[in-house]
């Protein structure tokens, strides 16, 4: 069984490893990256003053992030066939033409 510790190295040999991936993506996880890093600044500190209580929520802020996914597969399309979008078939109807707003009139109960 490992220590806490232990858990929490190899949490944030992981976490490293994520890091890396969302730095990989550009702008798009920077964001993200940045939150990482934060989160393995302070489960490092912890790590080094042996704190018990410090080591476990760093564990567990570390446990919250998933693996970046790689892109799936995108599908082959055919060049020659054109997309086509299912449009609705409403009738357009100019914004002046719009339906009148009803009033109501709300009267307490007796």
């Amino acid at each position: 069984m490992s220590t806490l510790p232990e858990m929490l190295k190899a949490e944030i040999h992981r976490c490293r490893r994520v890091a890396g991936d969302c730095a990989a993506l550009g702008s798009t996880g920077a964001f993200a990256s940045a939150l990482l890093e934060q989160a393995l600044r302070d489960a490092e500190q912890a790590l080094g003053q042996h704190d018990a209580a410090g080591i476990q929520q760093a564990l567990e802020r570390l446990r919250r992030y998933r693996e970046v996914m790689p892109e799936s597969p995108a599908r082959p399309v055919n060049a020659s066939t054109p997309v086509r979008r299912a449009l609705p078939r409403t009738p357009l109807t100019p914004y002046w033409a719009a339906p009148r707003e009803q009033f109501f009139t709300w009267k307490r109960a007796a």
